[in-house]
C-alpha cells in the first residue's frame, strides 16, 4: 500500500479552516481540471458523516468518495465506494486539523492500493501534487479575506 502526508498551514482559525477544507466543492474551486459534485448528504449536512461525492477528471475515471468518519472541528475521514471494475482498489483519506497559534495545520494522509501495482505511487504523486496546490490557493484565499 501506497501513502502520502500533506501538510498546509492556514493563518485562520481551526472551525474556519475546517469549514472550508472539508467542503466538498474546495479542491474544484481551485483546481479547474476536477469536477466534484455532491451525489448524497445528509439533511442539511452536505458535507458531513455519511456525505458522498463523486469525482471526475480528464486524467482519471470518476470515483465516489464518502465521509466515513468526522470529528468536527478536529477531523473527517472518507473512502472510496462503488469501486468495482476500477483501477484504484483502495483509498482511504484522513484530514487532521490542529489550531497552531492564530492560525491551522492541515494534515492530509491518504493510502491507496492500485492496479497494477505500480500504478499506486504514480496516482499518489498526481492525487497529491493536486491536493498541495488545491490547499494551497485555498489557504491564500482565506488568508487574503482577512
Amino acid at each position: 500500500m501506497a501513502s502520502i502526508k500533506i501538510r498546509q498551514r492556514f493563518k485562520t482559525p481551526l472551525q474556519e479552516t475546517f469549514n472550508a477544507v472539508t467542503d466538498h466543492q474546495m479542491l474544484s474551486r481551485n483546481l479547474p481540471f476536477l469536477t466534484i459534485e455532491v451525489v448524497k448528504h445528509p439533511q442539511g449536512a452536505p458535507n458531513g458523516l455519511g456525505s458522498v461525492r463523486a469525482m471526475g477528471s480528464p486524467l482519471f475515471r470518476p470515483l465516489k468518495e464518502k465521509v466515513v468518519a468526522m470529528d468536527a472541528p478536529n477531523r473527517q475521514e472518507y473512502t472510496i465506494v462503488g469501486i468495482a471494475k476500477h483501477a484504484v482498489t483502495h483509498h482511504y483519506g484522513i484530514l487532521e486539523f490542529k489550531a497552531d497559534g492564530d492560525g491551522t495545520v492541515v494534515d492530509w494522509h491518504i493510502e491507496l492500493v492500485a492496479k497494477p501495482a505500480f500504478m499506486s505511487k504514480l496516482l499518489l504523486g498526481v492525487i497529491g501534487q493536486g491536493i498541495r496546490q488545491g490547499l494551497s490557493k485555498e489557504a491564500k484565499k482565506l488568508g487574503n479575506g482577512r
